[in-house]
């Protein structure tokens, strides 16, 4: 009787066994993992793909989105498109000359795979030195050594764009670092002036305006009508005084905004679900309490897909439509 007894006992544990392993191999397989590249550890991208990453585990249980460290906007097009990251941030300029394979400004090939999610974040270049350096003009940069972003991102594009529209890109002594290298090398001399990450507050702006007498060079309107000509999609903009510490008067610099991609191969149902639950007011405060940009983009309004001028992913654009927002004739889904 005892064998019995021990046989069925053994039965019953080996059958609630198997029985729990094809439930968590079950929902291991419905879990969608995805990667999202962002930028370097100092800048606001990476940041700002942290607070999206984060909200979506948190609301949506059965996605994954994984923040990938990456050399900004220009990489990340090359990635999203190869599909090596499923989502990325980018500058719209990037992603309007990838898509359309413009060689003039160096994409070799249509990188005709992105889709367009939403426009979120529309932010100042900043050109960051220190009070010491006694440099207060576009004039004042010839002969400094000047950083000018991360390796192939779109920070570093943008700024020998806007250099070389001023006259002065062979007056200067480049060098491409992350923004938090260039922040160290501007507080240990090695550097004069470095080009920042736009929105505010940067960790690496603030990182230098904590210990040193940060200065941001402002740039005339004349000097800003140069550059724009050269950076489609773009405008003038305003870093509010107050936004570090000692800046006390606002500097004009240019806005260069910023969009939340996607590879088309995404399936629809996903990146619905995705967008829906993000960029609500719960999920942009959510994300907004890691970096604040994404308050800014509260409340969710036409502003998300003006200037949006590569095609949209049919998931987002069903959302958009459910919103009543209107959708710009270059952002019709074509997929």
């Amino acid at each position: 009787m005892m064998k019995i007894l021990s046989k069925v006992y053994l039965i019953s544990v080996f059958v609630l066994l198997l029985s729990v392993l094809v439930f968590s191999s079950s929902a291991f397989a419905q879990l969608e993992m995805y990667g999202m590249a962002s930028g370097g550890p100092g800048g606001v991208y990476y940041h700002h793909a942290s607070g999206f990453a984060q909200y979506i585990e948190e609301k949506l249980p059965d996605i994954r989105i994984t923040v990938d460290v990456s050399a900004g906007s220009v990489e990340n097009v090359r990635r999203v498109d190869r599909k090596e990251a499923h989502f990325g941030l980018a500058f719209i300029y990037n992603a309007y000359e990838a898509f359309k394979g413009m060689e003039e400004w160096g994409w070799e090939k249509e990188y005709s795979n992105i889709r367009g999610i939403a426009m979120y974040l529309w932010p100042e270049t900043n050109w960051v030195t220190l009070k010491q350096k006694n440099i207060e003009s576009i004039e004042d940069l010839k002969g400094k050594k000047m950083s000018l972003g991360p390796p192939g991102s779109g920070s570093a594009v943008i700024a020998e764009r806007m250099l070389k529209a001023l006259n002065v890109f062979n007056d200067i002594i480049p060098s491409y670092l992350p923004f938090a290298d260039a922040a160290a090398a501007l507080k240990d001399g090695q550097i004069d002036v470095f080009v920042g990450p736009g929105g505010y507050p940067a960790a690496s702006l603030t990182e230098v305006a904590t210990t040193h007498d940060m200065v941001l060079i402002s740039l005339t309107n004349e000097e800003l009508d140069k550059c724009l000509k050269e950076l489609p999609g773009s405008v003038k903009g305003v870093v509010p005084a107050g936004a570090y510490r000692g800046l006390e008067q606002p500097v004009q610099q240019s806005v260069s905004p910023s969009l939340v991609i996607v590879h088309k191969d995404v399936p629809e149902e996903s990146v619905y679900k995705i967008v829906s639950n993000f960029f609500t007011e719960e999920g942009l405060d959510y994300a907004g309490d890691i970096h604040q940009d994404w308050k800014r983009v509260i409340p969710v309004d036409q502003r998300v897909l003006e200037g949006m001028v590569i095609p949209l992913h049919p998931g987002a654009a069903k959302y958009w439509e459910e919103l009543g927002l209107e959708i710009p004739e270059q952002a019709k889904p074509i997929d």
